[in-house]
């Protein structure tokens, strides 16, 4: 084939892959000539204007009608210009095989519907990737191939900053392919006709922009780089291979079945559902809007010139630019509507307007526009409105709740869950699934996506969803935020769910950094991460050791960075902190060394850039189940079993009374810390004038600021000697005067208190009992108590007794009725041995069951924070017996505030 080399494909490929490199960087390194320089040539309708004439050198001569070839392969065929380029080909006679991939960059639905038309015209289609060099040889040769139009690519400037790899792999390394296969059927003779663009004409143009003299070398975004490309690839091709070539530098192209990720289908959506729209560049970009049929005309104008070995380029363009916002005022016009508009900057890529010079069309292919803005706009619009045509318009949702599974498909199926199950309807959010199959999971509330990614590791693939996903075209077309969770974890049942996330919302667009992500609840740093990781999983130590040794080359002090969890997390896709942060992250995680543990990189990424997230709570959002391939390290998940079945809500109907074990050994565990001689002596000389810790002097404060009301009946459970009732009739007296409370009540198991208390406080009632199984006198019986305290008392409840705790609080209490909870932290957990406290319900369970009790969450804090007490003074708490404190200071504790809802039902949870 004319003395070509073998391998020339691969050899061209590297040698124009280089030239993309110099075409982007010469646009970085030569000095810019802006328009406002050229003032003189501004005209009334604000553009500037060259008058300079072009020379395009003898018009090549038509081919008859006769010598037309009669099969047309039309690549990107299911694509916007291709299925109209296709059926008037079609209909004029030509034969037409359509070949295109349907890829999911824009709605899948639209290029159905386009395919759906190609059939019905009779035009060939075949499914398949034109970087497929064998896939393309079998249809030149099956349909007798002898004309290609070339229109596959991948589209859109501003996706080029989120997924720059497409871009060079689809208009640049597949553009070479074609060409290669053409050459090889020996179709080199044919005019080879493919799509440019008007946006390798960048920034720096006097308008209107010529083929001849304009300036093609400074690229405004990759997109018009790898156009600008693929024109010297073509002439390239002309110069080895005598390929004769023409590249359409088409004009912003709008009509019927248009590209939904473009300016005229967006304006039509929002303006026909009275949304506000965006106008870039504060209202003074131009764009030279050229209608469909006009394009057509052009592509199929090229099939009959005799290009002679000639490789040239042509604008086809309206020739008659218009203001933007003048653009969006016709399409009002024929909406009948107006709607909101918010002016703001132009985005990076964009170019402030294009303008077409289309002599060289007029002489080579007796080519001018024919339908005027007003003409086409009209013709679009009843399209538009016929088919309903913004359904395949993505609407910008308010979050995007994504996760992501590689996992075979059975496993996925069973992590996945129910959205319906969890959530209520909300228009305003999404619910995306990246996995490696192709799903239908609507019946499930989620929307799915198949990714094909080239990493080795199950793991790996799914962590670049999970930290990546604002590179994926449905994420940066429809989502303002995204909210990611893991496919194993679940929300909770709660109608709080979305309304938090909404605010987390807020939060996230309002911060500095746009992202949010929780503290890690167990462990403090990156040694402990790894620590805890090392106990559970033995066979990691040579990665854990890879990434130690990656972290202390980084940075010696690594181990400063504060721990993050990414079970969930939420961030802006357009946050250049959350893409810096990732970038840097993904660098080194795509490396695979380091299997799942994304947790300790992630936060010393954040710390190296010295970026502090929104604060998440960490513990209140998802029941989840931590760790992957079986290392669960942070919590026991039997009770979660228990307590997700759907007997639940039967379980808190009835419960059986507290056997003498049971009590024995709850009196002995609470005895052993209380049986003190030399402590209850003191109490005793004192006679009952027991004198609070500053740690329950803050829990008193936080009472009487944020809870306590007058003419109150109080029940505290789990009392101890009654010094916090005491301390409660005290703050009452204070603050509302003397009687100003009604009945004062307290249950304790401990024989011992009960005894003592009774001995020496008026006025308050203290009973023995278990706080799941306690009987009250007639005075107090039926929904009394206005109040319900729990201090450091519900740590002490056994897992099987959870139900009968939540069946006695909806028994002592009424509509209305507040509950208030203090409890440990998981850090406050921790004993001696390194172990958990045995029975410490984690927060989440415990406010799930208060929910499916009919309580709702009305607060939740854990900002406590006084001087760490030592055993000898008894300040510390029963459920912290044996901490050691850390900096000091007391670990956190829990404040939550409950109510009880109206007619004493189980709380809603769908």
């Amino acid at each position: 084939m004319m003395g070509r080399k073998s391998k020339s494909n691969k050899y061209l490929s590297s040698l124009f892959r280089g030239v993309l490199a110099i075409t982007v960087i010469s646009s970085l390194l030569q000095h810019h000539h802006h328009l406002h320089h050229n003032l003189e040539n501004l005209t009334q309708d604000g553009i500037v204007r060259s008058d300079r004439k072009i020379n395009v050198g003898s018009a090549p001569k038509k081919v008859a009608a006769g010598d037309i070839g009669a099969s047309v392969l039309v690549t990107g065929g299911a694509g916007f210009i291709g299925m109209h380029t296709s059926i008037e080909l079609k209909e004029r006679g030509f034969k037409v095989v359509a070949l295109d991939n349907m890829n999911d960059y824009y709605s899948v639905e639209l290029k159905e519907a386009r395919l759906e038309q190609l059939l019905k015209s009779g035009v060939s289609f075949v499914k398949g990737d034109i970087c497929d060099g064998r896939l393309l040889r079998t249809i030149f040769r099956e349909h007798s191939v002898d004309r290609v139009v070339h229109l596959a690519a991948q589209a859109g400037v501003r996706y080029s900053l989120k997924s720059p790899n497409s871009y060079t792999k689809n208009n640049v390394d597949c553009f070479v392919t074609i060409l290669e296969e053409f050459v090889k059927e020996g179709l080199h003779k044919k005019p080879f006709v493919y799509a440019s663009s008007s946006s390798v004409y960048g920034f720096d143009n006097v308008p209107p922009f010529a083929e001849e003299y304009s300036d093609v070398d400074h690229p405004a975004s990759l997109y018009a780089a790898t156009k600008r490309a693929d024109e010297l690839i073509a002439y390239t091709y002309n110069h080895l291979y005598n390929v004769s070539s023409i590249g359409l530098r088409f004009f912003t192209v709008y009509g019927p079945y248009g590209r939904p990720d473009m300016s005229p289908m967006i304006f039509a959506k929002k303006i026909q559902n009275n949304e506000t729209l965006n106008i870039f560049n504060n209202g003074k970009s131009t764009r030279d809007f050229t209608y469909i049929s006009d394009i057509v005309e052009g592509i199929i104008a090229t099939l009959s010139l005799d290009l002679n070995k000639r490789s040239e380029v042509i604008n086809l363009g309206g020739n008659k630019p218009i203001n933007v916002l003048d653009f969006v005022r016709i399409i009002e016009k024929n909406l009948q509507k107006t709607t909101t508009k918010k002016f703001v900057p132009l985005p990076s890529g964009d170019i402030p307007l294009t303008s077409s010079n289309v002599e060289k069309a007029a002489m080579f292919l007796d080519w001018l526009p024919r339908i005027s803005t007003d003409v086409g706009v009209k013709l679009f619009i009843k399209w538009f409105k016929e088919e309903n045509a913004g359904k395949y318009v993505p609407s910008e949702k308010e979050v995007c709740i994504i996760t992501a599974s590689f996992a075979q498909e059975k496993k996925l199926m069973d992590e996945i869950w129910d959205v319906r199950e969890f959530v209520r309807k909300d228009d305003t959010v999404a619910f995306y699934l990246f996995s490696n199959h192709n799903l239908d999971l609507a019946n499930l509330g989620w929307k799915t996506f198949k990714l094909d990614l080239e990493y080795r590791r199950m793991i790996t693939q799914s962590r670049w969803p999970k930290f990546m996903a604002w590179k994926i075209s449905v994420v940066e077309q429809t989502c303002k935020t995204v909210f990611y969770i893991d496919a194993s974890s679940r929300p909770k049942k709660s109608q709080y769910f979305l309304t938090f996330i909404h605010q987390m919302k807020t939060k996230v667009l309002d911060s500095t950094v746009g992202f949010a992500i929780p503290r890690h609840s167990f462990n403090k740093d990156i040694m402990m991460e790894f620590k805890a990781i090392r106990k559970f999983r033995k066979d990691v130590d040579k990665n854990i050791n890879a990434s130690l040794t990656w972290l202390q080359e980084q940075d010696p002090l690594f181990n400063q960075a504060p721990l993050y969890t990414n079970t969930y997390f939420m961030y802006q896709p357009t946050s250049r902190s959350w893409q810096r942060m990732t970038e840097y992250f993904w660098d080194h995680y795509a490396l695979e060394q380091d299997s799942w543990r994304d947790q300790p990189l992630i936060s010393y990424a954040l710390y190296r850039f010295n970026y502090t997230p929104v604060n998440m709570p960490n513990d209140l959002m998802t029941v989840a189940k931590f760790g992957h391939n079986g290392h669960v390290y942070t919590e026991d998940e039997d009770f979660l079993t228990h307590f997700s079945d759907n007997t639940i809500q039967a379980a808190v109907t009835k419960c059986d009374p507290i056997t003498d074990k049971e009590k024995a050994t709850l009196q002995s565990e609470i005895e052993d810390y209380q049986k003190s001689e030399k402590f209850l002596s003191k109490i005793r000389e004192a006679k009952g004038e027991v004198e609070l810790g500053a740690h329950h002097k803050a829990i008193m404060k936080y009472l009487k600021e944020k809870v306590l009301q007058p003419k109150w009946s109080i029940l505290d459970l789990g009392c101890a000697a009654g010094a916090m009732l005491k301390a409660v009739k005290q703050a009452y007296e204070e603050d509302f005067g003397i009687g100003s409370h009604n009945h004062l009540v307290g249950i304790e198991l401990t024989t011992g208190w009960v005894k003592f208390a009774q001995g020496y406080y008026k006025d308050i009632s203290i009973y023995e009992g278990d706080v799941t199984d306690f009987q009250l006198p007639v005075p107090y019986k039926g929904k009394t108590f206005d109040f319900v305290m729990l201090n450091d008392v519900v740590e002490h409840i056994q897992k099987e007794r959870y139900e009968c705790f939540f069946l006695k609080l909806k028994e002592v209490t009424h509509s209305g009725s507040i509950v208030y909870m203090h409890t440990p932290t998981p850090q406050a957990q921790i004993v001696d041995k390194g172990q958990y406290f045995e029975n410490v319900l984690p927060h989440h369970y415990l406010i799930m069951g208060m929910a499916l009790a009919g309580f709702e969450l009305v607060t939740f804090e854990h900002d406590l924070d006084t001087k760490c007490g030592t055993r000898e003074n008894h300040t510390l708490p029963v459920a912290l017996k044996g901490v050691k404190c850390m900096m000091n200071k007391w670990p956190k504790y829990y404040h939550s505030i409950f109510r009880k809802t109206q007619n004493d039902e189980v709380f809603n949870l769908a």
